[in-house]
């Protein structure tokens, strides 16, 4: 089994803000945005909390994300991109409502596969070839982070303190589709079946993947194949008292391996890089033969379920 820290959701760059823990330990990592142009991706206003996530009482009936992202940041978040002028290429920022809902790990639409749903992720383009290259496959483990800021209510709901990268989600992968047709034939709503994601900017066709997740984990009895975790600091992946989110303290059962584009191993004082997506540790874990990393992978990762 590989392990690869996928990086997901808000973040400087993409929406402008990092995604908000609430004070009942939520994390509600937030789908990016995407330029207003792509419409055939989701508006914020058509993703609901999916079932069995909580919010605190004082966002009341919020049930969109669009409702959440209004009260946290005060409008819809920034696409940030670049453009040729005069040769050369300008940033530029654009405000958004439509969003790509990527992993879709407990159902943000409320649709169903044969009545039961299993979480998705969608990969492509360069990304997807760097998986492929590392030979990422089925039972593989996708740990998914992404950059948070706790939301506090001292008489005004507002996100305060320290940003840091945090491990939000997890899913393991059961079946790994590569063929267009099959994808596109998939009895789900995920936007890695639209036609954009086999082509990439040039319109040349490009590496596209739908991974879907176990039921159940392999390593661990009962506990479902795909899901979100709440909020604890022993998640947290950032160095406590570092001023630099990239700089990580890494979970212990990491400690020694390598990690792709990274120079240095996986430890503590860890310096991650700011670009890329998909990082694979160095390492195919067997259970037979690894029994101490999956001990250690449920005490620092998965201890709560």
């Amino acid at each position: 089994m590989k392990v690869i820290l996928s990086r997901k959701g808000f973040d400087s760059t993409s929406g402008g803000h990092p995604s908000p823990v609430f004070s009942n330990g939520t994390m509600l990592s937030m789908p990016i945005p995407v330029h207003p142009k792509d419409n055939f991706e989701t508006p914020y206003c058509c993703l609901k909390l999916p079932e069995g996530i909580q919010l605190p009482s004082e966002f009341g009936e919020c049930v969109s994300y669009s409702e959440i992202i209004n009260r946290l940041y005060g409008g819809n978040p920034s696409y940030y991109y670049e453009e040729k002028e005069n040769d050369k290429k300008v940033a530029r920022k654009i405000q958004t409502e439509y969003c790509h809902p990527d992993p879709d790990l407990l159902n943000y639409k409320g649709c169903t596969k044969g009545g039961k749903w299993k979480g998705l992720f969608g990969q492509t383009g360069i990304s997807e070839s760097h998986l492929r290259n590392q030979k990422v496959c089925v039972d593989d483990l996708f740990l998914f982070f992404g950059r948070f800021q706790h939301v506090c209510n001292d008489g005004k709901i507002e996100m305060k303190g320290r940003e840091f990268h945090a491990i939000w989600g997890y899913m393991q992968v059961g079946r790994v589709y590569r063929d267009k047709n099959i994808v596109k034939q998939l009895e789900c709503d995920h936007p890695h079946k639209n036609d954009k994601h086999f082509r990439n900017a040039k319109g040349k066709i490009t590496a596209n993947t739908v991974y879907e997740a176990r039921d159940f984990l392999t390593f661990a009895d009962g506990v479902k194949g795909a899901d979100i975790f709440d909020y604890h600091s022993k998640r947290e992946l950032t160095k406590n008292d570092s001023k630099l989110v990239s700089v990580w303290d890494m979970p212990d059962c990491f400690e020694g391996y390598g990690i792709t584009y990274h120079k240095e191993k996986c430890g503590k004082n860890f310096k991650s890089t700011g670009r890329g997506q998909e990082f694979v540790i160095q390492k195919d874990f067997n259970m037979d033969r690894n029994i101490d990393f999956f001990d250690r992978l449920m005490k620092d990762v998965f201890f709560d379920k």
